[in-house]
């Protein structure tokens, strides 16, 4: 077998190249039935949708998120070796446990500098085991085989899943460093850093399909070159996967973004939307018939079925959060936090950050664009809560306190930018520079 050809996967290493082909490794996709119980947020984003959000009423035995003004239940700092040469991520939550990677790009990462995937006891805050990601983790974590698998992306080209214990049970090569893949049943769609979408099975690593965007002019360096940083959505059979474009292989920045529906069984484009943004796209949000993607100071709503723009809202910031998705109304921030009518676009409320943009003088106020999460009528975003009707705060911080404990004064130093997790009523909030929160008295037992 040449190094393209799959190899065994259980304990070893998967690798396959560019070939697109569809097989019958990964069933069609369907996403109605993930539905985890209040006491787990699973995957970032919350499920393969990407909605940030959960229909679990107020009435229910165990809300999500925490009482109005929650305690802080416990802080776990992440040790210098679990936390330095890069960002952490966002947290995901299940059976007792709060799962952090570290090691993403960002915030003073060397090349070449590794990174952890750790495990937090949920109900004491104590760390219960770290393992070495070589190079650093490409985004958070993910849960997976009714949360017996933990999978989490590393900058080595690798996928990687592990035991609850920490062991880890096996590894997926890849041409290129792999990000949080969206998975349904025992499929995995996932974006790779050179802009490639591509299907595989779990834990097998059996390839179902991969769609390369790279034209001949490309291969032979006269073309265009391709991102993506981001976890696909997947919803009704269709992946959308968020990349972008940029002038050449050596060049470090993001030209345009291209979001791509593809069907989720063949592999075949069903089609493209291009959007201005000088930043990696986000993840995409899908509910009802709608996908929302954000690019650079804007947000756009498509029709899922034909790609058409419905609308698109412009914030005249430079960056724009993932959004969450929940009762007719999307949440998202870009310097502000913004709710808006699912629907028509129109805005139904903001919560101002008073941050200074522009200014040569720092105020020591932070810009919000970390992602919000939607729970029994409240929207978690920054380190805080507001009211998802009315967006009038409840309690918390939004990066408008200079003496912030949260927030420092520098745009490398802020609230993961996949958001909370919600869980067992409590939120758990990671910042990028290696602190994780909890608050809300949730027992943690799953």
């Amino acid at each position: 077998m040449n190094r393209r050809q799959l190899l065994a996967t259980l304990g070893g290493v998967a690798l396959f190249g560019t070939a697109g082909c569809a097989t019958n490794a990964c069933s069609p996709s369907q996403t109605a039935g993930f539905d985890p119980p209040p006491t787990a947020w699973p995957r970032p984003r919350f499920g393969p949708t990407n909605v940030a959000s959960s229909d679990a009423s107020t009435d229910g035995p165990t809300p999500r998120g925490p009482p109005d003004d929650p305690e802080t239940a416990w802080t776990c700092d992440l040790p210098d070796e679990a936390s330095d040469g890069g960002a952490t991520s966002a947290p995901v939550v299940a059976d007792g446990t709060v799962y952090v990677a570290t090691g993403l790009p960002g915030r003073y990462r060397q090349d070449g500098a590794d990174g952890y995937l750790s495990a937090i006891d949920a109900a004491t805050g104590e760390r219960r085991w770290s393992n070495r990601l070589p190079k650093g983790a490409t985004g958070p974590p993910t849960l997976v085989s009714d949360r017996r698998r933990v999978v989490v992306g590393a900058r080595d080209d690798t996928l990687r899943g592990f035991d609850p214990a920490g062991e880890k049970r096996w590894e997926i090569g890849f041409d290129s460093p792999p990000n949080t893949p969206a998975v349904v049943g025992d499929a995995a769609y996932v974006t790779t850093a050179d802009g490639t979408v591509r299907a595989v099975a779990l834990p097998s690593g059996d390839a179902c399909w991969t769609l390369s965007q790279k034209r001949p002019r490309d291969h032979l360096g006269f073309g265009r070159a391709y991102r993506s940083g981001a976890k696909p959505a997947v919803a009704d059979g269709v992946v959308y996967a968020p990349t972008a474009t940029a002038d050449d292989e050596k060049s470090h920045g993001v030209r345009r973004g291209r979001l791509l529906a593809i069907d989720a069984e063949s592999g075949e484009r069903r089609w493209q939307y291009w959007f201005d943004t000088d930043q990696l796209p986000r993840p995409p949000a899908v509910r009802d018939g709608t996908v929302y993607v954000a690019g650079g100071d804007a947000l756009h709503a498509l029709d899922a079925e034909s790609g058409e723009r419905r609308w698109s809202f412009a914030t005249g910031y430079r960056e724009t959060s993932a959004p969450a998705v929940a009762d007719g109304t999307v949440y998202f921030t870009s310097k502000n936090v913004y709710g808006l009518d699912a629907d028509t676009g129109d805005e139904q409320w903001r919560h101002v950050n008073l941050a200074t943009v522009g200014s040569m003088t720092h105020d020591d106020r932070t810009a919000l664009t970390d992602a919000p999460a939607v729970a029994d009528g409240t929207v978690y975003v920054a380190v805080g809560a507001l009211d998802a009707e009315t967006g009038d705060e409840r309690w918390g911080e939004f990066g408008n306190r200079p003496d912030s404990q949260y927030f420092y004064p520098t745009e490398r130093d802020d609230v993961a930018a996949d958001g909370p997790a919600l869980a067992d009523g409590a939120v758990y909030v990671a910042t990028t520079y290696g602190e994780v929160h909890k608050f809300g008295s949730g027992s943690g037992d799953a």
